[in-house]
């Protein structure tokens, strides 16, 4: 959100279904936890390790959030690595969420796949596509 600083709160929920509660406290406010991205996209809660992955796409950087750390780059590139086509507008990783292994799945918007990551290792495997 331009012109908002870390720790501020924006914004609200509207709550459609009850069954929301379970899963978020009402009672939490949206908190700015990073800033600085053109274009957040992801993002999936790492339970195991306690952090945040998420991407910005057109900068092609995959990021870790922890409370205490803050965002450290965790991928970087996130997708296309070396030159970027003509005709490819976002190289980096999109959507992410975590399989039934603890791995990492990622759109690679850039190689036109879909990835699994090692979050031990960060080794990257194209699982379909491309």
């Amino acid at each position: 959100v331009p012109g908002v600083a870390l720790g501020e709160t924006v914004g609200g929920i509207t709550r459609l279904d009850p069954a929301l509660d379970a899963m978020i406290d009402p009672a939490s406010p949206i908190e700015v936890i990073a800033t600085g991205y053109q274009w957040a996209e992801g993002p999936v809660w790492v339970r195991q390790g306690g952090y945040l992955l998420f991407s910005d796409v057109p900068a092609n950087i995959a990021y870790r959030w922890k409370a205490g750390e803050g965002a450290r780059p965790f991928l970087d590139p996130s997708g296309l690595a070396g030159p970027i086509p003509a005709g490819v507008r976002e190289a980096g990783s999109n959507g992410m969420a975590i399989d039934a292994r603890g791995d990492l799945l990622m759109a690679d918007s850039g190689t036109r796949a879909i990835a699994r990551v090692n979050l031990a290792t960060r080794r990257k495997t194209i699982v379909s596509g491309a």
